[in-house]
């Protein structure tokens, strides 16, 4: 049997022309972004941890949070499920708080949870940005975010550091204390001409007599012997009054700057004793509101930057801006 010439020159199984599988665009990029963003969240965790350990400097620690801070606005604008950012946000926060596993489970479940809510905040307060805006601006749709980013930072910074907090470390290490102790004594030293307080406590001392003296017209209309036993005098009673009112043993020949900085762990040691916690919390409270002020500096130059490498990404057709028929710009993956 011939059969159907016609049917024997078709293709009875491939009638249908199959779909092709493809992935939507920017698919892998999607994943890059997300994937640096944990790493940087997990470099940021590391390079604090090293630091509270003395094994790397601080700026260390801010270019970790910088790369941090703009992995993840890149992220928050290109976000096309707000469920899978979450999970992005989520993993950001452990990778974040992964070198702290030592710490009690309730206290890391605690810091972990306000980290999360403010990255979440942050990429919320992006897309409401993004969608109201007609163009997009990236410091201006992301600045609300990367504050937030800076508030969990520090806020992280500081409850990790609670538990090795002293009054030593909390206050001052000893030698950015010598720094500001320089600073310090340089700035008196222009209102108290002749007194020298950085050098040893009776050298302060006598200087401060013969100021105190010198002002006095009395003083200066004596005869030498007489100023030479006035000034003796003068200098005993100085360090009575000066032991009585530091409260402590003091050396004669001990400088003026570690008397100062045994002087000022010693009361937060009284303090410490008296309040316990509060003080801590005092110390968290003050800690934070400095940070923060110094963080706008912070952020500012971290926009910047994040600026520079959305640009590059543009640049670059990592992705690129469309026009909607709402006359908006968003963002997709070329």
């Amino acid at each position: 049997m011939q059969g159907n010439p016609l049917l024997r020159s078709q293709n009875l199984v491939s009638q249908v022309s199959a779909k092709e599988f493809t992935r939507p665009a920017g698919f892998y990029k999607s994943i890059f972004i997300d994937f640096a963003g944990v790493c940087f969240a997990l470099l940021a965790g590391l390079s604090y941890d090293l630091y509270l350990q003395a094994a790397v400097p601080l700026w260390a620690v801010l270019l970790a949070a910088g790369l941090f801070m703009i992995a993840s606005t890149i992220g928050a604008l290109l976000m096309e499920s707000p469920f899978r950012r979450a999970w992005v946000l989520l993993a950001e926060t452990v990778a974040l708080l992964a070198f702290f596993y030592t710490m009690p489970i309730v206290q890391l479940l605690a810091i972990g949870g306000i980290v999360f809510f403010l990255l979440l905040w942050g990429d919320v307060a992006t897309h409401r940005e993004l969608t109201g805006t007609i163009e997009v601006r990236y410091m201006r749709v992301t600045r609300s975010q990367v504050r937030k980013l800076t508030t969990a930072l520090i806020v992280a910074a500081i409850a990790l550091y609670l538990p090795q907090w002293t009054p030593e470390g909390g206050f001052l290490p000893p030698d950015a204390f010598q720094k500001t102790f320089t600073w310090s004594t340089g700035m008196a030293a222009r209102f108290y001409p002749g007194i020298n307080f950085s050098a040893t406590v009776d050298t302060f001392l006598r200087d401060s007599a013969a100021y105190q003296l010198n002002q006095d017209p009395q003083y200066s209309a004596l005869s030498p012997a007489a100023q030479e036993q006035v000034y003796e005098r003068s200098v005993s009673e100085l360090t009575t009054m000066f032991r009585d009112a530091i409260g402590m043993d003091v050396g004669l020949q001990e400088r003026m700057e570690s008397v100062t900085y045994r002087f000022i762990l010693g009361a937060l040691d009284d303090w410490n004793r008296q309040f316990g916690t509060n003080l801590i919390i005092a110390w968290a409270v003050v800690a934070y509101f400095a940070l923060r002020s110094v963080g706008v500096l912070y952020y500012g130059v971290v926009s910047l930057f994040g600026f520079l490498v959305f640009q590059m990404l543009l640049a670059t057709n990592f992705m690129m801006i469309i026009g909607e028929t709402r006359v908006q710009q968003t963002l997709q993956y070329t």
